[in-house]
């Protein structure tokens, strides 16, 4: 109840900034903005903020919100707002991502689990986008895999591109994917630790993307075909 009336009233300032902002809203980057607010390592710091205020609320004690006016006074409300919805969404990604891991461990029945790494030559990177990267790994996973989930990753020490997923597979060919790079495989022990593990591993990758680069980066689902 009390986030409810907190983010109401940030969304009502946030449209507020809105209707007296001279910069056209069309011509922010929404990923920048929510690079910054990581970098400002605020949904971690809201997090800890709210679970600091569910014990005053446990303990039926008044609930202290010096924290959140001294966050909003040196970030501002609208990078508040936004730590709040990359919570929600976060939430949101691990339970998705908690319900395709599931589905892949259940068709492990019928075959097998891999967790697969994909990277590029260099003349791959050189000479293609970052979305024809992109398609290539949805094509080889659509043509090779019956499940999947995947996202991309960059090195620590280079930044050097490339791509995890996990996927349902009889087996792998390495040799398919040559004419794009290199690709690493092994086999995922099945169990219920691993499901939430696997979840949080994959979307951490989501949060890396986007404090490393400005575009949009979705985790790659397997999209169900229309009858």
């Amino acid at each position: 109840m009390i986030d409810l009336v907190y983010l109401n009233e940030l969304k009502r300032y946030e449209n507020t900034l809105k209707r007296y902002d001279k910069e056209n809203p069309k011509k922010v980057n929404k990923y920048k903005f929510q690079s910054d607010v990581l970098d400002n390592n605020l949904p971690s710091l809201i997090k800890t903020q709210q679970r600091r205020e569910y014990e005053f609320v446990k303990r039926d004690l008044l609930v202290d919100f010096n924290m959140r006016d001294y966050l909003a006074e040196q970030f501002g409300c609208c990078q508040i707002l936004e730590a709040y919805r990359m919570n929600e969404n976060y939430k949101k990604r691990i339970q998705r991502l908690k319900s395709k891991i599931t589905e892949i461990f259940y068709l492990s029945e019928s075959s097998n689990v891999y967790f697969l790494t994909f990277t590029f030559t260099d003349d791959t990177l050189n000479n293609t986008n970052d979305d024809s990267r992109r398609q290539f790994v949805r094509r080889w996973l659509n043509d090779n895999t019956s499940n999947f989930v995947a996202n991309i990753d960059f090195g620590e020490q280079n930044g050097r591109e490339h791509y995890h997923a996990l996927v349902n597979a009889d087996y792998i060919d390495i040799s398919t994917w040559l004419k794009h790079g290199a690709m690493k495989y092994e086999i995922v022990k099945v169990d219920i630790k691993s499901i939430d593990k696997m979840a949080k591993y994959i979307n951490k990758f989501l949060n890396h993307a986007i404090k490393e680069t400005t575009k949009r980066q979705h985790i790659i689902y397997k999209r169900e075909k229309r009858s």
